[in-house]
C-alpha cells in the first residue's frame, strides 16, 4: 500500500511541476516510433523521401491523438468537471444526512477550536503591535549579575549618559507611568493614568498626532511650562473631538496643564493612559541608585543588535570606572519590544492550549476518515457500476476527495461561527489584563487559517479512503457478493489503525488536561501566608500640589485610618505601599551587618513594604519572634525593620535574629530588627520567583506618597465599596482613590492563567473522548454490518449469543489496549514537556495516569456495547436469506 501510495504521489508531482519535461518526452516518444516506421518502409526498399510520406500517412493521425490525449491527462481539471464533481459531492451528502451531519459537526469542532485558539495568540502574540517599525524598538535594561538583577530599570542620570554618547540609535525615550488625579471643565476629579515620556516619543513609536503636536525638546527640560498631551479616548469623552482642543487646560494633580497635542489610541501600549506630561529629566539632581526609569530605543537603520549592546557596553564600562560607588556591577542589555509586552508565561499557555487544538483536529480528521473508509464500503456496488462504465481510478479518486472537501469546507463555515462563540468564552474566562485582550477577534489571518485548516482535513481525512475508494473492482462486486468483498483484511486494518490513533491522542489530551487540573488544584490550596477573606483593599496617591510634605500626607492617612475605622463593620484598618499581588514590585538586596552565615559583602535579594502598626493584624500575618511596628518606630538614628522567617534564617540560622543587624541597598543605614513575621507570597503562588520580605515601618517614610489601604471587615468586603469613596470625600472631595478590589480577587490573579488552561484542555480532553467513542462505535458498527453472514453462519452452528458478543468486545478490546499503550507512552512525552509548568505535580502521576485511562477504557468499553448487542440479535435465518 505504501509503494502503491508513493508511486501516486510521485505520478501527480510529474504531472503538475515537471510539465515541460513530460512534453520533451512525448515529442522524443513520438519522433522514436516515426523513424522506426521509416527505417521499416526503407527495408522495403522505399526511398527516403517515399518512406517519409508513408510514416506520415500511417502514423501522423495516431501520433496527434495519442499525444491529446496524453495533454489531457496532463491537463488540470476543467471548471466545469470541478462543478460536476462538487454538485455530485452534493447530492452524496443529501443521500446520507446523517452520516454528513456527523461528519460535518466532527470537523466543525475540530476547526472551531484550531480557529479560536489560533485568533486568540494571532491577536495577542503574533499580530503586530500598535507602533511602526517594531524590529528596531528595544527595551533598554540594567543589570546586575552581582546583586542577581537581570532586568531593571534605568536612573535618570544614567539614562542621560547613555543618550548622550550612544550613536547606535536614532532615539531613546524615558518613561515612567504613574496615577494622578484628573479633572476636565466642570467634572469631578477622578483616578487616571499618566506617563511621563520623553519629547519626540510620537515619531520613535509612530504613533500619529490627531490635534496638535509632540512635546518639543525645548520642553523637555526642568522647570518648563505645565503642559500636556491627551489620549484620544479623553478627547472624545471629555471635549468630543474638539479640533481647537490645543491651548485649554486640564487639571493634573489639581495643577493646571496646558493641552498641546492629542495622540491616537495607539498609545495605549502602556495601559489605558489618559494625559502624558514631558519627562524633563534632571540628571544634576538624580540619584545613580534610584533606579525608576523604562527606557525604550529605536535602533539606527542598519545597526544590528549586536552593534548596539557592544557600544552599550563600552558606555557601562565608562560609567563604571567614573562611578564606581553607585555603578559597581551594573550593566545594561536589550530586548525586543514585542518580546517584553507579552509574558512569557502567557506564551507558553496559548501554545499549550494550540498544541491541544492540534491534537483535537487530528482526532476530528482520524474519525471522519474511519467514517469515509466505512462508508465507501457501502458504495462499493456504485463505485463498480461507474468503474464498469467506464470512470478512471483517477475520476474515482478526485469524486471521493470532492465530497470530502464539501464536508470539510461546511466543517469550516461551523468552526468559524463556532470560533465566533469560543473567543466570547475565552474572553469571559481570561484575565482583564490579558495583553491586547480587547483586540481578539476573528480576523482576515483567523479566516485564512479556518480556509487552510479546510484543504488540510480534506487531504488528512480524505485522500486514504479516496484512494481506497477507487481500487473498486466490478467483477465481485456486481457479481452478487458485495458484503463479501467489501470486507478486505487490508481496509479492515486501516479503520483499526485510525482507531488506536484518536485513542492514542484522546488519552494523551486526557493526561494533559488531568495533569494542568491536578496542578490548578494544588496552586489553588497553596496558603499565602495571609488571611484575604474579608478584607476590601483601595490605593491612593495624594497630589504634590495639595500635600507637599510628608507631614501633609501623614496628616490625610491618619484622619482616613480614623474615618474607615468608624465604619460598621469594619474591625481594622492597615497601610503599606504595596498589596500581596497588587501592583509594583519593590526589592533591594540587604547585607547583613552583624555575623551571619552570609559574608558581610555578600547579600540576598528581599522583597520590601512599608508598613504600618496595623499591617500584620489586619492581614493575619503572623509574628514568629518579636514585636510589630509602634509609633515610636520613627527615628533615622535607629532605624527598625522586621523580616521574614526566611531571611532571618538564611542570615542566622539556628540563632534568633532579634537585636541583629541589616543594611538594605548596602547604604549606610543600619536597620535593628525588632520582629521576625512568617513569609508570605507577594506576587507568586508558586513560590518559584518569591523572595524573602523586610518591612519598613511607616513612621520612617512618610514621603511615600503612593499608599494602599486594608480594611478588614465582618461584613462582605464588597458592600463596602461606597463607603470607602464617601470616606475619602468626607476629608477631601478632589482626591480619588482607584484600585477597589477585594484583597482575596487580587490573591486570586496568580491562578487566571492556570484556570484558564485548564477550563480550555478540559473542554478539549472532553471533546477528543467523545470523538473517540464516536470513532470506535463507528468501527465496530461496521464490523458486524460486514460480518452479518459469518455470525448468522456462527449462530446456525451452534454459537451462543455470548460467544458473538464476546467476540466483538475482543475485536474492540485489542484497538482499546493498543491505543491505551500508545497513548500511554505519548503522555509520558506530554507530560515530561508540561513539568516546568505544573505545580506540585511529580512528572508522572500515577493517579492522573491511571484515571485518564480508566476513564478512556470506560467511555470505550460502552461505545462497544451497542455493536455487540447489534451482534447478538442477528438472525441467522433473515442473515444467511440476505446473502
Amino acid at each position: 500500500m505504501k509503494g502503491d501510495l508513493y508511486r501516486r504521489l510521485r505520478s501527480w508531482l510529474k504531472r503538475w511541476v515537471f510539465r515541460g519535461r513530460q512534453e520533451q518526452e512525448l515529442a522524443a516518444e513520438m519522433e522514436f516510433h516515426r523513424e522506426q516506421l521509416i527505417a521499416q518502409f526503407r527495408a522495403e526498399g522505399m526511398t527516403q523521401r517515399e518512406a517519409e510520406l508513408a510514416a506520415r500517412r500511417e502514423f501522423g493521425a495516431f501520433a496527434d491523438a495519442y499525444q491529446e490525449e496524453a495533454r489531457d491527462a496532463w491537463r488540470p481539471m476543467s471548471l466545469s468537471a470541478m462543478l460536476r464533481d462538487l454538485r455530485l459531492a452534493f447530492r452524496a451528502m443529501r443521500r446520507s444526512p446523517g452520516f454528513s451531519v456527523l461528519a460535518i459537526l466532527t470537523l466543525g469542532l475540530g476547526i472551531g477550536a484550531c480557529t479560536t485558539m489560533f485568533s486568540v495568540i494571532q491577536s495577542t502574540v503574533r499580530s503586530a503591535l500598535p507602533v511602526a517599525e517594531q524590529d528596531r524598538l528595544f527595551f533598554f535594561w540594567e543589570d546586575n549579575a552581582a546583586l542577581g538583577i537581570d532586568q531593571f530599570s534605568q536612573s535618570v542620570p544614567n539614562f542621560v549618559d547613555y543618550r548622550e554618547q550612544t550613536t547606535s540609535f536614532e532615539s531613546l525615550i524615558g518613561t515612567s507611568s504613574g496615577n494622578v488625579s484628573l479633572a476636565t471643565g466642570n467634572q469631578a476629579a477622578r483616578h487616571a493614568q499618566a506617563v511621563q515620556i520623553s519629547a519626540g516619543f510620537s515619531r520613535t513609536f509612530g504613533w500619529p498626532m490627531l490635534v496638535g503636536r509632540d512635546f518639543l525638546a525645548a520642553e523637555d527640560v526642568p522647570g518648563g511650562e505645565a503642559i500636556a498631551i491627551i489620549s484620544e479616548r479623553l478627547w472624545r469623552d471629555a471635549f468630543q473631538a474638539r479640533e481647537d482642543v490645543v491651548g485649554r487646560e486640564v487639571l493634573i494633580d489639581r495643577t493646571p496643564h496646558r493641552i498641546v497635542g492629542v495622540v491616537g489610541a495607539q498609545a495605549d501600549l502602556y495601559g489605558e493612559t489618559d494625559v502624558f506630561r514631558p519627562l524633563r529629566p534632571d540628571a544634576s539632581a538624580g540619584d545613580r541608585d534610584n533606579h525608576w526609569l523604562t527606557v525604550v530605543g529605536k535602533l539606527k537603520p542598519g545597526v544590528t543588535v549586536a552593534q548596539a549592546e557592544a557600544e552599550i557596553d563600552l558606555i557601562a564600562a565608562s560609567l563604571r570606572a567614573q562611578y564606581p560607588d553607585t555603578m559597581k556591577g551594573w550593566d545594561a542589555h536589550l530586548e525586543l519590544l514585542a518580546d517584553q509586552l507579552i509574558p512569557p508565561a502567557w506564551r507558553q499557555g496559548l501554545n499549550l492550549l494550540l498544541g491541544a487544538v492540534g491534537l483535537l483536529l487530528l482526532i476530528a480528521c482520524a474519525n471522519v476518515a474511519n467514517l469515509l473508509l466505512s462508508r465507501s464500503l457501502m458504495r462499493e456496488r456504485e463505485l463498480a457500476i461507474r468503474t464498469s462504465l467506464g470512470a478512471t481510478r483517477g475520476q474515482l479518486a478526485r469524486q471521493l476527495l470532492s465530497e470530502t472537501f464539501v464536508l470539510a469546507a461546511a466543517g469550516a463555515v461551523l468552526g468559524v461561527v463556532l470560533a465566533y462563540w469560543g473567543l466570547e468564552a475565552v474572553r469571559a474566562l481570561a484575565p482583564s489584563d490579558l495583553p491586547r485582550i480587547d483586540e481578539i477577534a476573528i480576523s482576515g489571518p483567523s479566516l485564512a487559517f479556518a480556509g487552510c485548516a479546510c484543504v488540510a482535513c480534506t487531504l488528512i481525512a480524505g485522500l486514504l479512503p479516496a484512494l481506497k475508494g477507487s481500487q473498486t473492482t466490478p467483477a465481485p462486486n456486481l457479481g452478487g457478493t458485495a458484503k463479501a468483498a467489501g470486507g478486505t483484511l487490508q481496509r479492515s486494518r486501516l479503520r483499526d489503525t485510525l482507531v488506536v490513533v484518536q485513542v492514542a491522542l484522546s488519552l494523551t489530551l486526557l493526561v494533559g488536561s488531568g495533569l494542568v487540573l491536578r496542578s490548578f488544584a494544588r496552586l489553588s490550596q497553596v496558603d499565602p501566608g495571609f488571611d484575604a477573606s474579608g478584607v476590601l483593599t483601595f490605593q491612593i496617591a495624594p497630589d504634590e500640589a495639595t500635600y507637599r510634605t510628608g507631614a501633609d500626607m501623614v496628616s490625610l492617612f491618619e484622619r482616613l485610618h480614623d474615618k474607615l475605622s468608624a465604619l460598621p463593620g469594619v474591625t481594622g484598618v492597615a497601610q503599606t505601599s504595596g498589596l500581596p499581588f497588587g501592583d509594583g514590585r519593590t526589592s533591594l538586596n540587604v547585607f547583613p551587618v552583624d555575623p551571619a552565615a552570609v559574608p558581610a559583602e555578600e547579600s540576598v535579594q528581599a522583597s520590601w513594604r512599608i508598613v504600618d502598626a496595623d499591617y500584620f493584624d489586619v492581614l493575619r500575618i503572623p509574628l514568629t519572634e518579636g514585636r510589630a511596628f509602634t509609633a515610636r518606630d520613627n527615628d533615622w538614628e535607629a532605624p527598625t525593620i522586621i523580616i521574614s522567617r526566611r531571611l532571618a534564617e538564611r542570615f542566622w540560622p539556628g540563632q534568633s535574629a532579634l537585636g541583629k543587624r541589616v543594611n538594605p541597598g548596602g547604604g549606610d543605614a543600619h536597620y535593628t530588627v525588632v520582629g521576625v513575621a512568617e513569609d508570605i507570597r507577594l506576587r507568586d503562588l508558586s513560590g518559584a520567583s518569591e523572595n524573602p520580605q523586610m518591612y519598613f515601618p511607616t513612621p520612617l517614610w512618610a514621603g511615600w506618597r503612593h499608599q494602599s489601604f486594608a480594611v478588614r471587615t465582618v461584613v462582605p468586603p464588597e458592600t463596602l465599596g461606597n463607603a470607602v469613596q464617601d470616606a475619602v470625600r468626607t476629608i477631601d472631595p478632589a482626591q480619588p482613590i482607584f484600585g477597589l478590589n477585594t484583597l482575596a480577587s487580587l490573591a486570586q490573579r496568580d491562578l487566571r492563567l492556570p484556570r484558564l488552561s485548564a477550563w480550555l484542555l478540559s473542554i478539549f480532553a472532553t471533546l477528543a473522548l467523545l470523538l473517540a467513542a464516536i470513532g470506535l462505535y463507528a468501527v465496530m458498527s461496521t464490523a458486524v454490518a460486514q460480518r452479518t453472514r459469518e455470525i448468522g453462519v456462527r449462530m446456525a452452528l451452534g454459537a451462543q449469543r455470548r460467544a458473538v458478543v464476546a467476540m466483538v468486545l475482543s475485536h474492540g478490546g485489542r484497538l482499546v489496549v493498543l491505543g491505551t499503550v500508545a497513548g500511554l507512552l505519548l503522555s509520558m512525552g506530554a507530560a515530561r514537556a508540561l513539568s516546568a509548568g505544573l505545580y506540585g505535580s511529580p512528572t508522572f502521576d500515577l493517579v492522573v495516569f491511571g484515571v485518564a485511562a480508566l476513564v478512556l477504557v470506560g467511555t470505550a468499553a460502552l461505545s462497544l456495547l451497542l455493536p455487540a448487542r447489534r451482534a447478538a440479535g442477528v438472525d441467522p435465518v433473515v442473515a444467511l436469506r440476505s446473502e
